[in-house]
Order: C-alpha cells, then structure tokens, then sequence
C-alpha cells in the first residue's frame, strides 16, 4: 500500500475487524457472566410459565357460571376453596354454581373458562357477586407463554444483561460458553512526556496513558497493562515487547506521523507487524496506524489527546466488543444537529459533541473548539458526532449519526 493513500474512515474500522479473532471460549457460571459476550445459542430446556397460571388474584369460573355471565352479566357462587401460587389443586370441576378463589401465579385448573379479577367481584351473604361479562380465557397465562422449550432465549454474540440472567436462573441454567473480556496494552511514546513528578521546560504530563486506560475499563477492558517510552527505536521495542504475549489488543500514542522522530510504525514493522492501513480520511486523527501479528492486532494512535480518545473509541470500542464475539460491533445512535458545524470536505469527523432531548428525538451539538491538542471540549462531551466526508457543513436540523459515550448515560 502506498504510504500517502488515505482510506476512509468506515473502510479502515472494516478493515481492524476483519483482522481481530474472537477470544476463545469459556464457560462461566450464569451468576458471573454479567457484563459478557455469549459464544453459543442458550435453548430454554423447559416452557415458562410450566403451566396455565393465573394473571390476577381473582376466582376460576367453570363453563356453567361461565356460560351464565354471558348471557346475564351477573350470578353467584359459593367458594369452595383457593389456589396460592406454587401450590395447585381442584382439578375436579366444581358444581355449577361453585368456584374457586386463585391468586396471581396460581396454577388455572383445566375446567375453568376465565379468571375474573377480584375487582369484579362483590361479597354479599357468604357468596361472591360477579358483575361482568368476561371473555373467554381472560387472565390465564398460557403454558409457555413467555418462553417455550428449545426457543433461543440469548442469541450468540448477545450480552449476558442482568435481565438475561434472571431469564437464565428462571430456567435453571447454571452455566453458559461465554468470550473472556480483554487485556488491552497501552503504550504513550514520546520524549517530552512525563509519566509522574516536576515537569522541566518543554516537557508535558501524561494525560493519554491514564484516560486511554481509564477508557478501556469503560469500553470492557478486563485487565489494562500501561508503559511509557521515549522517542528511541530500542526503547520502544522493549515496551512492546514486554507488552506481548500478554495483550489481546495494543494500543500505542505517538509517532505515527511523517517526523524525523515518528518511528512508531518502522519499530512495529520491524518486529512483524503486518501493516493493515496507515493514514484514514479523518479529522482529528488522520495518521493512524493499524497492524497485526499472529492475530494480535496494533492501533498505532496519534499523539494528541483529542486524536488519541476520538481513535480510540472509534476503532478500540469495536475491536473490543468484535474480541469478545459481540454481534454488533459498531455502537452508534442518530441524531439532529441542534446548531450547525463545519468540518473539512473529504474527510470523516469526529466532532465533540453534547447531546440533548425533545422527547424521544436526540439533539446535538459540538462542546466548542474541535482542534486535536484540546481536552477541554472533550471532558465537556457526552459523544462524538460523525460528521460525513461529502459534507462541509452540518447544517441545523440534519441528522448524523454519533457514537455515545459508554459512561456518559
């Protein structure tokens, strides 16, 4: 590939997923796979409800009261007993003017025609007053009426959400063939860049190590190994290298550029990276590395804060859900631009952005300046807004697609 080629942007994020492999597969318990990928269909080994129950708390009517409130809309009954939840009984039928009291979750005896709710009901002389005309199967819950044997409850490449998991233990699933969170490896480049203590002139703290951390955690990280390396070929090399073999992603800031010291994509050849694409028909960003070596997978980022985060959630977010076996990698949301911004024509941006609600619709507008050095903008951000190469401007009232922030709900 020719170095000065840019790629656009969706083609470069195409291209890093086509290279990540899947982590291998684990299984877990159904209470610790909170938060994870499942790598295979789950089946429901039995129907929920496992029987007809009951809707309400109410009375279960036979055919003859039944038959009766249809064509009256009113008669009595004498209650010869009642159904609790988890403990069934009167699969007799009971005499034409009998019923039964049920509760919610009670299980409905075959004979009876409806469950009439209790706010139907009166208590005159002993005996209940029903006034209504009930429709035939009113307030029973069928057998499998939420869930049938054999249907696929969790889908693979689906997250184990904390409602999955109630559904998991309802059907007495223990245990459940998941994808492992990652290790994702951070290293921040540069001579200038201090990683604690005084600064001298010239040099800068280290801001992209810990928020790039930070974001990885956010983004589903499991565990995070961070470095720091001057602008030496040998010195990075040996931070790459102590990264390797116990990564699943690495991730690098810093010299991808056309400098006399950006050396970050020759030292990642050299040690047998395969380059994927260098340089994206983006903004911030554009120089930015990708690679690969025995299915290991590089992002080499630029340097500048804004660069680095905006990269990293574009491209690290997907490669991390795409590890884990997510069905989706790509987490996006539309929105309508609430003010207008400008971006450069040719190029994908990726605007800091705040969203805002009318009701159901997602506004949007830029957290002011937008240049690659500043953090500001971007801790006021709750999103990115992509802005598309065709256009110059986004005017009010056109829609975009964002990338939300995963912690900023």
């Amino acid at each position: 590939m020719k170095e000065d080629k840019l790629i656009s942007f969706e083609e470069a994020i195409d291209k890093v997923l086509e290279s990540v492999r899947p982590l291998p597969v684990f299984e877990v318990s159904v209470q610790n796979a909170f938060g994870l990928f499942v790598a295979r269909p789950v089946l429901a080994p039995e129907d929920i409800p496992a029987a007809p129950i009951s809707a309400m708390d109410g009375y279960a009517v036979p055919r003859a009261i039944f038959e009766q409130l249809g064509e009256n809309g009113t008669a009595s009954a004498r209650v010869i007993g009642e159904i609790l939840a988890g403990r069934p009984g009167f699969e007799e039928e009971p005499g034409g003017d009998e019923v039964v009291r049920i509760f919610t979750g009670g299980v409905v005896p075959s004979w009876a025609m409806a469950v009439i709710k209790q706010e139907d009901t009166r208590l005159i002389d002993g005996k209940v007053v029903f006034e209504c005309r009930p429709k035939e199967h009113q307030y029973i819950r069928d057998k499998g009426s939420d869930v049938r044997r054999g249907d696929v409850v969790i889908a693979e490449g689906e997250q184990a959400t904390p409602q999955a998991v109630g559904l998991l233990c309802a059907l007495g699933i223990e245990r459940v063939l998941v994808r492992p969170k990652p290790r994702i490896g951070i290293l921040v480049t540069g001579s200038e860049v201090v990683a604690s203590g005084m600064l001298n002139h010239g040099q800068i703290r280290d801001s992209n190590g810990p928020a790039l951390e930070a974001m990885a955690f956010a983004l589903g990280a499991k565990e995070v190994f961070r470095d720091n390396a001057p602008d030496d070929v040998d010195a990075i090399k040996n931070a790459i290298q102590k990264l390797l073999g116990k990564v699943d992603l690495l991730v690098t800031t810093g010299g991808v550029s056309v400098g006399k010291y950006d050396m970050m994509r020759d030292v990642l050849e050299s040690i047998g990276f395969r380059r994927i694409f260098w340089r994206v028909a983006q903004r911030p960003g554009m120089p930015i590395f990708a690679g690969e070596r025995d299915g290991l997978v590089v992002l080499g980022l630029p340097g500048n804060p804004a660069s680095a985060l905006a990269s990293f959630l574009c491209y690290g977010w997907p490669a991390i859900r795409r590890l884990q076996g997510a069905r989706n990698e790509r987490v996006r949301l539309k929105a309508i631009m609430k003010e207008p911004a400008r971006k450069r024509r040719g190029f994908t941006a990726m605007l800091r952005g705040k969203r805002s609600y009318e009701g159901a619709t997602i506004f949007v507008e830029t957290t002011g300046p937008q240049e690659s050095h500043q953090l500001l903008p971007f801790v006021q951000a709750d999103c990115l807004i992509l802005g598309p190469p065709d256009k110059e401007v986004l005017e009010r009232g056109f829609e975009v697609e964002i990338v939300p922030f995963p912690w900023a709900v």
